[in-house]
């Protein structure tokens, strides 16, 4: 089941670490508000609180999206309890990462409990990882599964950016396999300014920030309105000129 918005546009993705970011990153343009945990520099474990306040503030003017912690992909059934608590916490996207280290069996475990799951309007998104080979064949058992989409990025914040490990020719044909099983292509992985043409002539649906929308040279610091108008700014325009809708 796609979620219907990225459906024939170019969508921007900011992550934020807290209630303020949150209504910058709202105010400036963007179009999925995901939250992180600052402690860890990750998305996982994020805390429930965190989701209802974003997601009270956010009052469904855009989607909240948030990931399920990494757990032992054996246990099947606790992703699907993390997934219904994120969704019971107002996520519109709940986020569940799929190692390309993990058994496919297990994998395709964890798909069917999430998808079985009572989630509301929330929608489940597979994220997938750039720097390993997973995601090709999962695509058909993410559709069946009623996922929405699939965000393409790497493993660890310290393994290099998205696009040193995927090729343009890699991103056209992966965001072509999602489009014929009717699921969005989300990346996100170190993605910088200049990037955001050639992803959006692939095909990305949704591109991911969090340090190009950072004041300073990190996604350490806090995130800066201008440079998150820019980003929505430039996303619009590609796709304004490759025929997308912005």
């Amino acid at each position: 089941m796609t979620d219907p918005t990225f459906s024939g546009r170019s969508g921007l993705l900011v992550s934020i670490r807290d209630v303020a970011e949150a209504k910058l990153a709202l105010s400036s343009g963007a179009d999925v508000i995901n939250l992180e945990t600052p402690s860890t520099d990750t998305a996982g474990n994020v805390d429930l609180s965190f989701v209802t306040d974003v997601a009270r503030f956010v009052a469904g003017r855009r989607i909240v999206s948030a990931s399920i912690a990494d757990l032992p992909t054996t246990d099947a059934a606790a992703f699907a309890l993390s997934a219904m608590a994120l969704a019971s916490a107002g996520a519109g996207h709940v986020r569940v990462r799929l190692p390309a280290s993990a058994p496919r069996m297990e994998l395709e475990a964890v798909i069917a409990s999430i998808g079985a799951a009572p989630l509301g309007a929330s929608h489940p998104v597979a994220v997938l990882f750039a720097d390993g080979d997973a995601e090709a064949g999962l695509l058909p058992v993410l559709a069946s599964a009623g996922f929405a989409g699939v965000m393409l990025e790497v493993s660890e914040h310290g393994s290099g950016r998205l696009l040193d490990h995927a090729t343009a020719e890699r991103l056209s044909a992966l965001a072509e396999a999602c489009r014929r099983n009717g699921l969005f292509l989300g990346v996100g992985g170190s993605l910088r300014l200049a990037d955001i043409p050639s992803l959006v002539q692939a095909g990305v649906g949704l591109l991911g920030f969090r340090g190009a929308a950072c004041e300073g040279p990190t996604r350490n610091g806090r995130l800066s309105a201008t440079r998150i108008h820019d980003l929505r700014t430039v996303i619009d325009r590609a796709a304004a000129r490759h025929g997308k809708a912005a």
